[in-house]
């Protein structure tokens, strides 16, 4: 790998990017301001694909916070960027609506499917920085119990419901 100046090339992009540990989240063009986390604080946050490289956004604004407010280590930042690719590869298959919905759908919804213990470990390793949720999948009607837990004691969190036991909202 050669290195010219600030500028490294990068195999996963393809091309050169600025020497930024937090590279793999950050947008390929600029987050549209209204769409930015605008909190001094950050109180809480939830880990949610929403088709874009960072999954990482606001609990109170519902904004998307910079990788750089939270400041986490590089271990975090490659199992966030992991964690939201293979989600992303899943998500992509249904909403494709074709041959693969039903399964991608199943490991969508599933406490057992690989993408969701892979979530649920990024949210942790998040928590270390700022309380940490999980956004679960869910299609149809919201859950009124726990998907990873199972508890039906779930508090509303904003526009949404959070287990206090695992911090997975619906």
């Amino acid at each position: 790998m050669s290195t010219i100046g600030p500028w490294a090339k990068t195999p996963s992009r393809g091309g050169w990017a600025v020497n930024d540990p937090y590279f793999k989240l950050k947008p390929r063009g600029p987050t549209p301001a209204d769409e930015c986390c605008r909190c001094s604080q950050l109180s809480t946050i939830y880990l949610a694909h929403v088709l874009a490289e960072n999954p990482i956004h606001c609990g109170e604004c519902r904004g998307e916070v910079a990788p750089e407010k939270i400041g986490f280590d590089d271990h975090t930042t490659e199992s966030i960027a992991r964690w939201n690719t293979t989600f992303g590869a899943v998500y992509s298959l249904w909403l494709d609506s074709g041959a693969y919905e039903p399964w991608a759908e199943s490991e969508l919804r599933s406490r057992d499917s690989a993408i969701n213990r892979d979530g649920l470990t990024v949210r942790e390793a998040l928590s270390r920085y700022v309380p940490t949720s999980y956004l679960w999948f869910w299609n149809g009607s919201r859950p009124t119990s726990c998907p990873s837990c199972g508890s039906g004691n779930l508090s509303e969190q904003g526009q949404g419901l959070l287990c206090p036991r695992c911090w997975v909202s619906v």
